[in-house]
């Protein structure tokens, strides 16, 4: 659970995000209850994307440490305020053919290439 180590997360990150800063995206696998999402940072826009297959609403527990993060890096002289969040969903039926495996990757990078870059 992230709330336990909070402020190692917090650190962590705001290290991870100035380390990178000259950086377009900083991609972050993160698994929380049972499941596997990728976060996708993206400095310069002061944006985050989620990706995730799981078709319910979830309250992803580091997004508060990412924005706390986001937060204490000044980009342009000054800290970000605003954080924009984006859910990026694609449902397909489990389990997955190893074709199935590619078209929804290739979904992904379409998707990813066409809404966020």
């Amino acid at each position: 659970m992230v709330n336990i180590n909070s402020s190692n997360v917090t650190s962590y990150l705001i290290h991870v995000m100035d380390e990178h800063k000259d950086q377009q995206f900083i991609f972050a696998p993160y698994h929380e209850d049972n499941h596997w999402l990728l976060i996708v940072i993206c400095t310069p826009s002061k944006a985050v994307y989620v990706f995730d297959l799981m078709k319910t609403q979830r309250t992803i527990e580091v997004k508060t440490f990412v924005n706390m993060a986001f937060r204490s890096i000044p980009t342009n002289g000054r800290a970000t305020r605003n954080i924009n969040w984006t859910e990026c969903k694609i449902f397909e039926v489990a389990p997955y053919s190893m074709n199935e495996i590619d078209e929804v990757r290739e979904s992904w990078a379409q998707y990813f290439i066409e809404e966020c870059v």
